[in-house]
């Protein structure tokens, strides 16, 4: 299959973890430099998956790019542990019953969180599925509702 060297990034960012089975051949001049494209050589039980690719609406960023910028801006808010701990917190605040007015609140910030959260891996999926070079942009995420930031911050 011949290629150019753009179109094995986008190939390679599709594919994933079976990227590391194809082989490029770079075409080249009778200097040793490369011209830019070649012959890509696919397995055979990746062919159709290769064929069935669109590479002009494939991005060169592999989808884990994104997903890890999705997990950055969540773990800036909420490490892990953060996370553990409000999860473990409201689970058994819920076992309580009746809650006062601020746990009922905490309620409240702990919801609107969980749903950004949610909106964040929406987000990463449609800019991966975009192919979006700009996905490191503010503008690009849901900002952090400031009740759930603030709660964060108490764990």
């Amino acid at each position: 299959m011949q290629v150019t060297n753009d179109d094995v990034a986008k190939i390679g960012a599709a594919l994933g973890a079976d990227a590391h089975r194809l082989m490029f051949f770079p075409a080249v001049d009778g200097n040793g430099e490369q011209l830019g494209h070649g012959t890509l050589k696919v397995p055979d039980d990746l062919a159709a998956a290769v064929a069935a690719l669109d590479l002009t609406k494939l991005s060169a960023i592999p989808r884990d790019a994104y997903r890890a910028e999705c997990a950055r801006r969540i773990e800036a808010i909420a490490s892990d542990a953060t996370q553990r701990n409000m999860s473990a917190y409201f689970a058994l605040l819920g076992l309580k019953g009746t809650l006062s007015s601020a746990e009922e609140a905490q309620v409240a910030a702990f919801q609107g969180a969980v749903q950004w959260i949610a909106s964040m891996r929406s987000t990463w999926r449609a800019l991966a599925d975009a192919g979006d070079p700009d996905y490191t942009a503010d503008a690009k995420w849901p900002a952090v509702p400031a009740a759930a930031a603030a709660l964060a911050a108490q764990f």
